[in-house]
């Protein structure tokens, strides 16, 4: 596959949703050898705060005050097997759930310790997976996906609706919907077989959004190739202290990553070019 265009599969729908917005990609002319740095997930999460495992974390305001960078996305690739292969390229993005979102800094991850800056992108909504495609998608994808909606916080709703079928034998209306979800519904009895089937008959769907990559911030991944060393770890968890010092200690880290990425951002100020 060419780094400067995606291979175009002509018997492949997935692809023609990203013909919508086009195959060309957008040009980056910084250096390879700082465009292509790859860092932990974990390193984003504490040099510009959010959570570590949400795909869109909240940046604290006061972070974003300081270091200047929101509207973070981070995808992972056993999820999302279309996003952006490399920065500016187009790609797609695979969601539980309708989304609404501005122009977003996008990250791409095929391991935890493996996320690249790919540049910001628009989300354009095309069709959604259909119940044939997703059939046809790998094993591996299926299980992913069914296993993520099954222990994850971001699945209640799926999982909910699925229980309900059962019980009910047709579509519950959305009253019950949201009567079973205040009530806290339980879904002690639910399977992931269950929950993939529910996306083989068409019961459930995964909705497709089209990457379109519309700008690259190339301070922002200058501030992160020289803030990385390949020795960085995640700072330890305090052990047998009290939560207020606990609390102590993260304020402080965030502190000191927070006057790193100003140091940084002043250092190549003067190299950021305009979007």
């Amino acid at each position: 596959m060419s780094k400067s265009r995606l291979k175009i599969d002509s018997a492949g729908t997935v692809y023609e949703r990203i013909r919508t917005i086009g195959f060309e990609p957008y040009p980056i002319t910084l250096d390879e050898g700082i465009k292509d740095v790859k860092v932990p997930r974990a390193f984003v999460s504490n040099l510009f705060g959010g959570n570590p495992q949400k795909t869109f974390p909240e940046v604290a305001s006061e972070r974003v005050q300081q270091h200047g960078y929101d509207n973070f996305m981070m995808l992972n690739c056993n999820y999302n097997p279309e996003a952006p292969k490399y920065p500016g390229s187009p790609g797609l993005f695979y969601s539980p759930r309708a989304e609404t979102r501005p122009e977003q800094r996008v990250f791409v991850g095929i391991k935890p310790k493996e996320f690249g800056y790919k540049g910001q992108y628009e989300l354009v909504e095309v069709d959604s997976l259909t119940s044939d495609e997703f059939t046809s998608q790998s094993n591996a994808f299926k299980r992913t996906w069914a296993k993520g909606i099954m222990d994850n916080k971001w699945g209640r709703e799926i999982r909910t609706r699925i229980i309900l079928r059962r019980r009910l034998h047709r579509e519950p209306t959305k009253r019950e919907f949201e009567k079973a979800m205040e009530a806290g519904f339980t879904h002690q009895d639910l399977t992931e077989s269950e929950i993939e089937n529910a996306y083989v008959v068409g019961q459930e769907k995964i909705f497709l959004y089209a990457l379109k990559c519309v700008g690259y911030d190339e301070g922002f991944q200058r501030t992160i190739a020289d803030a990385y060393t390949p020795d960085w770890t995640p700072p330890a968890k305090a052990k047998g202290v009290k939560r207020a010092k606990r609390k102590d200690s993260k304020m402080d880290q965030k502190a000191k990553g927070a006057a790193h990425v100003s140091r940084l951002r002043r250092a190549t100020a003067g190299r950021r070019p305009r979007r």
